[in-house]
């Protein structure tokens, strides 16, 4: 099969890897541009380039099709599968309607509870008792399309920050892909469409990130933790006019082992227990 990869992040490279070890070509791949900046240390477009896969740009992806052009590195009429994994825009027509067999996104969360934003952010102050990741359909809207593969799992939220959990949900994007890869061989995959879905806007994520005065001692700690991710910004004090970061004793007695180098307090996904 032939796939158009939208992706972003070190386990995109690693979906990207599985793709190419299951036999199968990647015409070209949208990420981030090799000149701009990225925390991550494994990229996408370092990958691409490793693998003399054509690097593309979403809008002259858009602006040929609109033109009826062809773009001179790829045939776009051969493509059976466009996947997106962690891309930061909402793909839309006419490059959903490319693929042959389907558009299709891997999302690091169950659907269709956790839809659009600030995914780890809702389920750690929400506290929610599983995680999970989904592939599904594209359509027009963002992350509402037809359910393919929804893997779940426990998880104990109050030990979680954003980080840790995002690097628990790693190794179940990859299964889940794995599972997706095994579907596609056998044609388009049957998938259930979703029902009373909700949606986190950024206007959502923002909100939710400040601590309010009328909080909780208990929802304070729960948005410490779920808008840990150094070096993006943290939970923020509402009613000031910088930015600034809180943390808690577990957070620094984390960050204290780190700095000296003693990893003894910390789990394989440096979560707090």
């Amino acid at each position: 099969m032939n796939f158009l990869f939208f992706g972003r992040k070190p386990v995109a490279c690693d979906a990207l890897q599985m793709i190419l070890e299951c036999g199968h070509t990647v015409k070209g791949i949208v990420t981030t541009p090799p000149d701009q900046p990225d925390i991550h240390k494994r990229r996408l477009c370092d990958d691409a380039v490793l693998h003399n896969i054509p690097l593309l740009d979403e809008e002259q992806i858009y602006d040929h099709m609109s033109r009826g052009k062809s773009i001179a590195s790829i045939n776009l009429e051969e493509i059976d599968v466009v996947l997106s994994m962690f891309h930061q825009s909402r793909i839309k027509s006419p490059i959903l309607d490319l693929p042959k067999i389907g558009a299709i996104n891997i999302h690091p969360a169950p659907l269709p509870e956790f839809q659009g934003w600030g995914v780890y952010n809702f389920a750690i102050v929400e506290s929610c008792p599983f995680w999970g990741v989904t592939a599904h359909y594209m359509d027009e809207g963002f992350d509402t399309g037809p359910i393919i593969v929804d893997e779940r799992f426990d998880v104990d939220m109050q030990y979680e920050t954003a980080f840790s959990l995002e690097r628990r949900t790693q190794p179940v994007i990859l299964r889940v892909v794995r599972k997706l890869l095994h579907m596609l061989e056998t044609g388009k995959p049957d998938a259930t469409p979703q029902r009373n879905g909700r949606y986190i806007s950024k206007k959502d994520f923002l909100r939710l990130r400040t601590i309010e005065p009328t909080d909780t001692p208990e929802m304070v700690d729960r948005k410490i933790r779920a808008f840990w991710y150094p070096p993006h910004p943290g939970a923020q004090l509402a009613h000031t006019t910088d930015s600034y970061t809180i943390v808690n004793t577990r957070l620094l007695h984390q960050l204290s082992n780190l700095m000296l180098a003693d990893s003894t307090e910390l789990n394989d996904f440096g979560s707090l227990k």
